[in-house]
């Protein structure tokens, strides 16, 4: 019974410590939380392996913590002792200013140095304590080693249970603590073992790779998408200065508003042809119509007259046409008007030609400027060309510091992975330590909670083991507590320093590398300007401008190397432009309106289309019932009727009816058909002709339109070729300078964008920070979160090992005769006191 009563305390027990770590576990897979950040996410999004995910929660308080020891800004030029105040120091030697700086220094780095000092401090006080503690046991028999008094205490139960409650919450913080640095240990093996590229070397080559391509190709980007845009930029210049004398000819044209009355003629000169066509079938379908209406209308009387000579009671009175094409009359007058102006498409073209003429001379007199501005566009894309080809020159020296990384990986990659393996190995060799002390406090409080008194013929699983289980952890932790505190200071000097002093400078982005500029200008004599040659250049400008994904013309201020609104100056162009405009220049007088064009515009508008009577035409064509009855049912009732006839012996009119049924069909099929198409054809050309009618009284308009616009071009040329000048060149220098702008910008601002660059950069400094630097951190982390709780777990199981050893339970005082009981005396219990022996 007792045994199956340890096995069951001891499962209840470890369900416990697993639930508990599962649920550090899960809590660290909340989304949304960063990976040491002191400020802002990173924001490039770091692809992390689930584990990494896990342990973020860890890695955030790692990295919180270090904050907290080493709140103060090292390279803030602000602070009394700072970087720039040790580079001086260095420089000049005079190592006493740190002495009697003092307390400069200790408030940027003391918190730093009072964990490493409280670290040794516990190396030496803790051999010392277990020392003393084996002393009491072993010597002195103290410290629960004394067994004279077999019986518990009073409340020993609820010691016992409080002391089991706290130690078995201090154990499991120390296992929770040993699983950290197992797990931070696992995620270094796996950065260090680099396997499928993911480790610290992968990720470092492949950003390095990235950065080195993307410069590479941008480079040759930049150098020819922006030779390509700078040249069609100043192309669409030379096309604008080409059409300067084209653009002046549309102008006067618009001044004068010839454009749109020559377009009006050529209009009227499509339509006169169009209406001839019309006419020529209006003419030739009436004819047509009148000829099958006769001849209908003799067939119906005919067919008429045979049926009722047959059939008395044959209705015949639908057997008639309900169109008639006589009474509309034939426009043969209209038809021979119009054919006398179809010329007037040749002669509107004959008058466009007069502005050829006019085009001739300003070309004459403004080539030498235009070519002049054409001379120097060519110059600005010599110049231009030119200086983006020293782009390689800037960059180059950029190129090759991204050399040293690779050759330093690919030649080191050995030694990490074997280094990644002893570290593996010495992750799993102390977290076992810890394992261990917290395995024997959890042996020694499922005895001593589950198991019998110690004592004489008990069995084996009494409390007395788990007094000894308890001790021995206790033992075990003495044994290595200062060796793993020893190397928790070594871990947390250098990768502390190395999170205080550098990454968490950059996991809020890689542009807050501005943070060491100054150590990389005072320190080691380099910097971003002096090695491209530009003034107030700085890496963290370059990427933030990367981050905002602006041009790599711009990002890498080639801006201000090579100055492209300087090279395209548009000023000289502008002038040689504007010079047109001053030329002194005789236009001849042009003739628009020529005696034949106004002879046909004439011609067309006597046309008279709108005498034509287009509704008498349409209220025929528009009949859709063209016979009064439906011909084919007429047929089959009187082949019925004939039927009948001839089931009552009267072959002769069946047969007569029967005939007339052939001819009725006959002539639906034919000439009806005939008769309706070409009624609709009919309508059709009257419609089309009825759209045209009203252009001929428009032709007055037109004619008056005309000769104004050539009266006042011959009038008032000069004025208007002077303002059509100023009007065009005022434009075209406006495009030109738009152009031009738009070139420039697209150059600064679109060609090579390098988001990829702050992307890569990025992703070198979460290869340190991230994949090599957090696991780091946070194994030493998690030992010392063992080691901080090893320190209550051994007062609390020293203090339950005394109580695992009572043999007996509490047992009260017996009392005698001669015990006093005041409580059996009325009065003042106080004055009261007891006899004990008789008064005799």
């Amino acid at each position: 019974m007792m045994h199956s009563k340890g096995i069951y305390c001891f499962i209840v027990l470890i369900n416990f410590s697993l639930v508990f770590v599962i649920h550090c576990q899960q809590t660290s897979n909340i989304p949304g939380q960063q990976t040491g950040d002191v400020s802002t996410p990173s924001p490039m999004q770091f692809e992390k392996t689930p584990l990494q995910k896990g342990m973020d929660d860890l890695f955030g308080m790692t990295n919180s913590f270090l904050d907290i020891v080493m709140k103060q800004n090292f390279y803030d030029s602000t602070g009394e002792f700072n970087v720039k105040t040790l580079i001086e120091i260095v420089n000049t030697t005079n190592y006493n200013k740190i002495r009697e700086d003092w307390q400069a220094v200790v408030h940027v780095f003391g918190p730093f140095a009072a964990c490493i000092i409280i670290g040794l401090l516990f190396i030496l006080t803790m051999p010392f304590v277990g020392c003393c503690y084996c002393c009491c046991l072993c010597c002195c028999k103290k410290c629960g080693a004394n067994t004279k008094d077999k019986s518990d205490p009073k409340n020993a139960k609820c010691m016992r249970i409080t002391f089991s409650l706290i130690l078995v919450a201090c154990s499991t913080l120390m296992l929770v603590g040993a699983i950290m640095a197992t797990l931070s240990g696992e995620l270094l093996h796996r950065a260090t073992e680099n396997t499928d590229n993911a480790g610290f070397v992968g990720r470092l080559e492949s950003n390095v790779n990235n950065l080195k391509t993307f410069a590479n190709k941008a480079v040759m980007a930049v150098q020819t998408q922006a030779n390509y845009t700078v040249d069609l930029g100043l192309q669409d210049v030379e096309r604008e200065i080409n059409e300067t004398v084209l653009k002046v000819v549309n102008t006067i044209k618009g001044k004068i508003n010839a454009t749109s009355l020559l377009k009006e003629a050529e209009d009227l000169g499509n339509a006169s042809t169009k209406a001839l066509v019309d006419l020529e079938n209006v003419n030739k379908y009436l004819q047509t119509l009148k000829e099958l209406q006769e001849n209908i209308s003799k067939e119906l009387n005919s067919i008429r007259n045979e049926v009722n000579a047959s059939c008395n009671q044959c209705n015949t009175s639908g057997l008639q046409l309900n169109v008639n094409f006589t009474g509309l009359k034939n426009v043969e007058d209209q038809l021979k008007k119009i054919k006398d102006a179809q010329n007037i498409s040749q002669f509107v073209n004959d008058a466009k030609k007069q502005f050829d003429n006019v085009s001739n001379t300003i070309n004459n007199q403004v080539a030498q400027n235009v070519n002049k501005s054409k001379q120097q566009v060519q110059s600005i894309r010599t110049s231009v060309q030119t200086e983006l080809n020293k782009i390689n020159t800037t960059v180059d020296p950029v190129i090759k510091v991204l050399d040293t990384p690779l050759n330093w990986t690919s030649s080191g990659e050995d030694l990490i992975n074997k280094i990644g393996d002893y570290v593996w190995y010495a992750a799993i060799g102390l977290s076992c330590v810890l394992m261990l002390t917290v395995l024997f406090y959890y042996l020694g409080i499922l005895f001593g909670l589950c198991g019998e008194r110690p004592g004489h013929d008990v069995q084996c699983c009494n409390r007395g083991a788990g007094a000894n289980f308890i001790l021995a952890g206790s033992v075990w932790g003495f044994l290595f507590v200062s060796l793993l505190m020893l190397i928790v200071i070594l871990l947390f000097t250098t990768g502390g320093l190395m999170y205080t002093m550098a990454c968490r400078y950059l996991n809020g982005g890689v542009e807050g590398v501005k943070t060491f500029e100054t150590l990389l200008k005072d320190g080691f004599k380099w910097s971003l300007s002096e090695t491209l040659n530009v003034s107030d250049a700085t890496i963290s400008g370059a990427l933030t401008n990367c981050k905002e994904n602006k041009g790599l013309y711009t990002a890498i201020y080639l801006d201000k190397k090579i100055n492209l609104d300087v090279l395209i100056n548009m000023t000289d162009i502008n002038d040689e432009v504007r010079k047109v405009a001053n030329f002194s220049i005789t236009l001849s007088n042009i003739t628009l309106l020529t005696h034949d064009l106004q002879t046909q515009l004439e011609q067309f508008g006597n046309t008279s289309l709108s005498n034509i009577s287009f509704n008498e035409f349409l209220n025929q064509t528009d009949v859709t019932d063209v016979t009064g009855a439906n011909l084919e049912k007429f047929a089959i009732d009187l082949n019925n009727t004939a039927a009948q006839m001839e089931s009552a012996n009267n072959t002769a009119a069946a047969n007569s009816l029967r005939n007339q049924s052939e001819r009725l069909i006959s002539l639906k099929n034919n000439e009806l058909m005939s008769l309706i198409m070409t009624k609709d054809a009919l309508g059709r050309s009257i419609k089309s002709l009825q759209e045209k009618s009203s252009l001929t009284t428009q032709t007055k308009a037109l004619i008056d339109g005309i000769q104004h616009a050539q009266d006042y071009f011959n009038t008032n040329a000069t004025s208007l070729l002077k303002q059509a000048l100023n009007d065009t060149v005022t434009a075209i220098i406006e495009i030109i300078n738009s152009t031009v702008n738009n070139t420039i910008y697209t150059v600064k601002n679109s060609i090579g964008r390098c988001r990829p660059v702050y992307d890569a950069v990025q992703g070198i400094t979460d290869t340190a920070c991230i994949t090599f630097l957090n696991p780091f951190n946070g194994f030493w982390f998690g030992l010392g979160w063992a080691l901080f709780f090893f320190i209550p777990s051994f007062i609390f199981a020293a203090l339950l090992k005394w109580l695992l050893h009572k043999e007996k339970p509490y047992q009260k005082r017996k009392e005698n005769f001669d015990s006093p009981d005041p409580h059996a005396y009325s009065g003042n219990m106080d004055d009261n006191i007891p006899l004990t022996h008789a008064p005799y």
